[in-house]
């Protein structure tokens, strides 16, 4: 593979450290997989301050927000990389101020799904996020002019979500008693689809079933930041 130029990635990450980390992981299973003899290309991961990031979004400062990951992607182009993937799904609400900010390229993960979200046979999906990303309508923007029907659970099984992702997964504790609970809220809900639109729920490993089909957001954004790497090496 000499000859072959690799695009150096920039992970912005810390919102959930250890889907951060998964983020990552599943990037070298798909490298392993698909382009094995081909040298794994040049990675920086920044993580972010994530009390301010909270901050940020509890208390409505936007014009801060986009200001201070401006930042980050500003020291990641300063590294080396180039273009930037964020490995959280509700920063994605500031996407287009970033782009108008950045120098580099910003994957968007909510577009990185697409490809598999337009296969789908069944146009309802059960959306499990944050309430602050629902309400944000990131994902009803991209996917309701498709089609799409998006379900949002019920105010009681969002406030459980919440709880589950922002004092137990963002804390790194994911047991049996947390992936029962997300599972048993997913087969109340009678969907055939699911969109896992929380980076922070893909640690749990929800498990597919004949009735029960996810979408991992995670999963993709990982598949599509590698590939955007490689694309002049090999299609995947």
């Amino acid at each position: 593979m000499k000859g072959h130029v690799h695009k150096h990635i920039g992970i912005i990450g810390g919102m959930g450290m250890e889907s951060s980390i998964l983020m990552q992981k599943k990037m070298l299973e798909y490298h392993t997989i698909n382009c094995n003899n081909c040298p794994y290309p040049k990675l920086t991961f920044f993580p972010v301050n994530l009390k301010k990031v909270i901050n940020f979004q509890v208390y409505n400062k936007m014009n801060e927000y986009v200001e201070y990951l401006s930042d980050c992607i500003f020291i990641l182009e300063k590294a080396g990389c180039e273009f930037v993937s964020i490995a959280a799904v509700t920063p994605h609400i500031l996407y287009n101020e970033l782009v108008k900010k950045s120098n580099l390229p910003i994957l968007h993960i909510v577009e990185n799904s697409l490809d598999q979200i337009l296969k789908l046979d069944n146009k309802e999906i059960l959306v499990l996020a944050t309430s602050y990303t629902n309400k944000s309508g990131i994902i009803s923007e991209k996917l309701n002019p498709l089609g799409f029907q998006l379900k949002m659970p019920i105010k009681e099984d969002q406030e459980m979500l919440d709880y589950i992702i922002y004092h137990k997964l963002v804390k790194g504790i994911h047991t049996n008693v947390e992936k029962e609970m997300v599972s048993s809220l997913v087969r109340q809900y009678n969907t055939k689809n699911v969109l896992l639109a929380c980076t922070d729920l893909s640690v749990l490993e929800l498990k597919e079933t004949k009735n029960i089909s996810f979408i991992d957001l995670l999963d993709n954004h990982a598949r599509k930041t590698l590939h955007s790497s490689l694309s002049n090496i090999i299609d995947f």
